[in-house]
Parts: C-alpha cells; structure tokens; sequence
C-alpha cells in the first residue's frame, strides 16, 4: 500500500522534490560551450536558496507548497521546466477549451510552383485526434505533391509546440525515413526520434511508436528544394520540428522562442496525483549537433506580422525567390532498419 501524501510534513515533501529534480535536471551536466550555454549547477548553493524560500513561506501543508515549487524550479534556470498541478485537471479544461474554441489543424496552398504548408503546434491529448492532426498533415503533403511542385515551404512560426511526434509523423514525407533530431539526456545518453513507414517515435525499440499514419505518403520528388521559416511564435516541439527539417533545408525568419530542451514529467513526490515537468534532455539535430536555447536562422528576415493570406506574406514571397534558382537535393537512401546503433547515415542530403 502506499504513502499517505496528504499525511507528509511539509518538509518531507520538500526534500523528496529536491531529491527528484536533481537525479532528472539536464543541469547535472555541463553544458556552458553549448547553445544551452549553462554549465553543471552547484547543487548545494541551488538546495541552500531553495530552501531559504520555503521557509519564507513558512508552508503549514502541503496545500501551501505551490508556490515553493514554483520557486525551486526557478532557480534550475533551464527556461523549460515548470509546475503542472494536476494533469487530470488541466486537461478537463483543454478539453472544455478544445470544445468550445477547435484546435488549429495543418493547412496547405500552392504559391506558384512551390507547395506552401502551415504547421501548427499540436496539443491534442486522445490518440485518436492525433493521428487526425497527423493524417491531415500527409493529406496535405500529397495533395499539394501532386501538382509536382519545385519546393517546399514549412511555416512553423505559429507553432506553439505540443506532441512534436504527431508533427514529425505528419511531416515524414518530407523529412524522409530514419533518424531527424535526438535527445540528449542528463545521463549522457543520446536518445534518438525517428520516423519509418508513417510511424513517428522515440528510442531505439520500434515496437512502440507514439504516432502512427496508417496510410502514409511517399514523396514524388523528395530532392526538391525545402524552406522551413520559423520566428518568436515557434516553441518547443515547434523547435523540434524545426531542428528535423534544419539537415534538409535552410531557416528563414527570426530566432524561436527558446525551449530546446525536453521535458519529462514526474510527479513531485513519489505517489503524488500533482506533477512538475522537469527539462531533463537537450535537443539535438540528426548529426548529434547540440541546441538547449534559442533557434537562430540561416537567413534572417525580420517580419513582425504574419500575413492572414500566405500568398502576400513577405516571407514567403522572399522565399519564393530564393527557392527560385536552388538545385534539388542529390539524396541516397538507404536501410533504416537498425536503429540500435542510432541509425545515423540513413539518409544523405548534399
């Protein structure tokens, strides 16, 4: 049987929280000479401080602990990790929301002779809209491919993050089989995403994947010439996608937010129905190249409005024309069937 939470001293359910952020916190490594640009935390002076705010407050219960918490995962100073409360809660209100307002779905137009594609972040809850969310996205794909069009342009300057694996199973046709970022993780390891045969997943057992397209879409021409833009709006697993597609294509807009990092969500003691995402990974692309902060593009384009009509956007007419004179990507496929060894070198883009 288990603890009694209600029945644990303020303290105690203090201390068990301390105990849990630093075994998962991605400050446990040093990471200064990277984007994260942090390195390894001093988990004394960090616990000290910690501790000097709890009794400011001077909690008489667990009720009073919020606050606290909220303060301790301040001070990790990782810019990802936050207090969630009650997942149970906070969905029932996704959902009320979710009913009332819609959530955002992918849309997709041609511009000329190039396949335009808005991607929207995705924080749909049920499987079942999901793999809606993710089928829409390779509905798009192949309609607009189609029409054969000289490139592509992914929008994900409105993408506020979410499940970034139903937008990786969604952009798998172009972002093509095998490995398209990874994480590394405060125990050193490196952890890779991959997409195969409209699957989208996380580690190397491929007998559990996160998304899955039950008809998935293979390319016509999946050489051609890809824009992905992205600016302040793209965040988290909006980064994510992002960092997939920065192998195969160059960025243009404005830096993202800032969340390069993965979260892992653990209760804040052992039992407890409340829980607190901790950033315990760092994103990484392909290649094993480190990121943890902001995205900087390859091309800056300072745009402080998005245009309602694509067509009209100055991004995208700028875009338009630096796509105009690129060669198609020269691209050799090969097996993704072994991702134990990570499976890097499935694909080469040159």
């Amino acid at each position: 049987m288990g603890k009694d939470i209600s029945q644990l001293q303020p303290e105690e359910y203090f201390q068990e929280f301390l105990t849990n952020v630093r075994t998962g916190s991605i400050r446990n490594l040093d990471l200064a000479d990277t984007d994260f640009g942090r390195g390894q935390i001093d988990w004394s002076n960090y616990e000290e401080l910690a501790w000097n705010a709890f009794h400011d407050i001077n909690p008489q219960s667990i009720e009073d602990m919020p606050p606290i918490i909220n303060s301790a995962i301040e001070l990790l100073e990782d810019g990802h990790s936050h207090y969630i409360g009650d997942p149970a809660t906070n969905e029932a209100r996704f959902l009320e929301n979710f009913a009332k307002n819609g959530h955002p779905m992918p849309s997709g137009q041609l511009i000329g002779d190039l396949a335009y594609i808005d991607v929207p972040g995705c924080n749909m809850q049920d499987p079942d809209d999901q793999k809606k969310f993710a089928t829409e996205l390779q509905n798009i794909i192949q309609s607009l491919d189609e029409s054969n069009p000289k490139g592509w342009v992914i929008d994900l300057r409105n993408n506020f993050g979410g499940n970034s694996y139903v937008m990786l199973a969604g952009l798998g046709p172009i972002l093509g089989e095998g490995i398209n970022s990874q994480f590394y993780t405060a125990d050193k390891s490196m952890i890779p995403c991959w997409y195969e045969d409209g699957v989208a997943g996380v580690g190397t057992d491929k007998r559990f994947p996160v998304c899955t397209v039950n008809h998935p879409y293979l390319i016509q021409n999946p050489g051609s010439p890809i824009a992905t833009l992205i600016g302040n709006g793209t965040c988290s697993a909006g980064e994510q996608a992002a960092i997939a597609l920065s192998s195969l294509s160059k960025l243009y807009g404005e830096e993202t937010w800032g969340n390069t990092t993965g979260n892992a969500t653990v209760p804040i003691v052992k039992g407890d129905t409340r829980v607190v995402a901790i950033a315990s990974s760092i994103m990484a692309d392909r290649t094993g190249k480190l990121f943890g902060r902001k995205i900087s593009p390859d091309i800056e384009f300072p745009a402080p409005e998005i245009h309602e009509s694509p067509a009209d956007d100055p991004l995208v007419k700028f875009v338009a024309q630096e796509l105009k004179d690129e060669p198609p990507r020269k691209i050799t496929i090969e097996s993704a069937e072994d991702l134990d060894s990570f499976g890097r070198g499935n694909l080469s883009f040159q």
